[in-house]
């Protein structure tokens, strides 16, 4: 149940500080029929943003996996995974790991 509710922490918190910046766009789930999915799709300056959220401190290949899908999908770069590390840092093939803490910027 942690990761569940550590998610729902992370997407409420996401959802409430773009209320306060008066950033308005849509946010998805989204799931395919081959079970594909990605935690969270922000719109944002007209570019989707495809969030992948995971309670753990590191980083694992595994992690990576549905947000490269999102990117062949949609041709899109910028993509984002959200956990419990204490450090931003970028990933391979330009995907940024954001500590949780800082989900109030994006």
């Amino acid at each position: 149940m942690y990761g569940a509710i550590f998610e729902n922490l992370v997407i409420s918190e996401i959802k409430k500080n773009r209320s306060n910046k008066n950033q308005y766009g849509e946010m998805y789930y989204l799931r395919d029929s081959t079970g594909n999915e990605v935690d969270l799709v922000l719109e944002k300056d007209g570019n989707l943003i495809p969030i992948e959220i995971k309670s753990s401190t590191k980083n694992r290949s595994s992690d990576l996996k549905n947000l490269k899908w999102f990117q062949r999908l949609y041709r899109i770069k910028g993509r984002m995974l959200i956990n419990q590390s204490t450090e931003n840092q970028e990933l391979e093939d330009g995907i940024m790991n954001i500590s949780w803490a800082e989900v109030a910027n994006i």
